[in-house]
């Protein structure tokens, strides 16, 4: 009878202390903090336990992750730019939803890997194919090596009265179909680009953009800073809804620095949660981004946003698995028209691009040898 009331105890015991368990909130859910906050980030698990897995809301490529654990780690000293592991170059025309006026490719003038490090710097196209090209020439064709779909204006262009061929060419990686995850802690050290109407692309895109495609799947920005002098203090980051300037300001918020951004490097971080999203940098939580009550599809009407009534969940359409794309972008849609005439061209005109580009005088001479994205790392932790 003893040894039967002993061994009824110890069971009595360790069920108890599971459900204890069981029952502590995310160790990762942090505070609303407002903007400009001093509160530290979250820091990531680097010290779990590479042999055990605690559950946790993160999947990688569709399947479950290991809590705390690292679970992408790409320092470039291994890059490889064919079949890469991790990383595809993209060799496009770029076009919706940002209308960037820039042809993607993998030249070495535009890509580089130096000490471990990818850096990525925009060039004239003119420099690279002859003066006059970008008017005047018979195309420019991206043949079998194009990522976008074939025989269309993502691989082959040619100029014809006021369509022009992209002033700048630039390069840009994603992982799509070789690492996408839901849920996790990304943290990318990067030095941005300095430089009229350039841009970081350090984003996050719908792997299977189950809602639409573009923004109607949303997308996370890890860190934005144009590279203009009046521009370049500034540090945004957040969530897109949209391709409308209401739904792509709605979820984003903007950081005043001290200095400018491009000036040195930095650690750029996105916490993306199952009901939000914390931007910080350099450890200092800046942002908190969550669906109003009723969720981002409720939305649909205040933001003239009709793929949002397909978002199906309070998150949506933040609640499926994203891939990472890194990259510089130049003018387009990334930048409101300006009614001080600062901007050389409008968004929904049909001549922008060429606009763009006869602007040239004015902000090329501001590109120079910091005019380029040096990224030292890209790492991302499971919840």
């Amino acid at each position: 009878m003893l040894n039967s009331f002993i061994i009824l105890l110890i069971s009595y015991l360790l069920a108890s202390t599971s459900s204890q368990k069981a029952s502590r909130p995310n160790e990762l859910n942090i505070s609303m903090t407002g903007l400009n906050s001093t509160t530290p980030s979250p820091q990531p698990q680097t010290t779990a336990d590479s042999n055990v897995c605690n559950p946790t809301n993160t999947t990688v490529n569709g399947k479950a992750a290991c809590k705390g654990h690292l679970i992408f780690d790409s320092r470039f000293d291994q890059f490889r730019s064919q079949n890469d592991t991790y990383w595809t170059i993209q060799r496009r025309f770029a076009g919706a939803p940002d209308y960037e006026f820039v042809v993607y490719d993998g030249s070495s003038k535009t890509l580089s890997i130096k000490d471990g490090h990818l850096i990525i710097t925009p060039t004239l196209l003119e420099d690279i194919y002859g003066d006059g090209y970008v008017t005047n020439s018979d195309g420019l064709d991206l043949g079998k090596s194009c990522t976008g779909v074939p025989a269309s204006i993502d691989c082959q262009q040619q100029p014809l009265g006021w369509f022009i061929l992209p002033p700048v060419v630039s390069s840009q990686l994603t992982t799509k179909g070789k690492f996408s995850f839901k849920y996790g802690r990304i943290e990318v050290k990067a030095k941005l680009p300095k430089g009229d109407w350039l841009y970081p692309e350090l984003y996050l895109n719908s792997e299977s953009e189950i809602y639409g495609p573009n923004y109607e799947s949303g997308q996370i920005r890890i860190a934005f800073s144009a590279g203009n002098n009046m521009f370049n203090r500034r540090l945004e980051g957040g969530a897109i809804l949209g391709g409308k300037t209401a739904a792509r300001n709605y979820a984003t918020k903007i950081w005043d620095g001290k200095s400018p951004w491009a000036d040195e490097f930095h650690i750029y971080t996105a916490l993306w949660e199952p009901e939000q999203i914390t931007l910080s940098a350099d450890g200092t939580v800046y942002a908190n981004i969550y669906p109003p009550e009723g969720g981002f599809s409720s939305l649909a009407s205040y933001l003239q946003i009709d793929h949002a009534k397909r978002w199906k969940n309070n998150f949506s359409p933040f609640d499926e698995e994203m891939y990472i794309l890194l990259g510089v972008g130049a003018g387009g849609h990334n930048f409101e028209d300006r009614p001080d005439g600062t901007k050389p061209w409008k968004n929904n005109e049909v001549v922008s691009q060429k606009k763009f580009y006869k602007a040239k005088s004015s902000w090329y001479p501001t590109w120079g040898p910091n005019s380029k994205l040096d990224i030292e790392y890209v790492r991302v932790w499971a919840l």
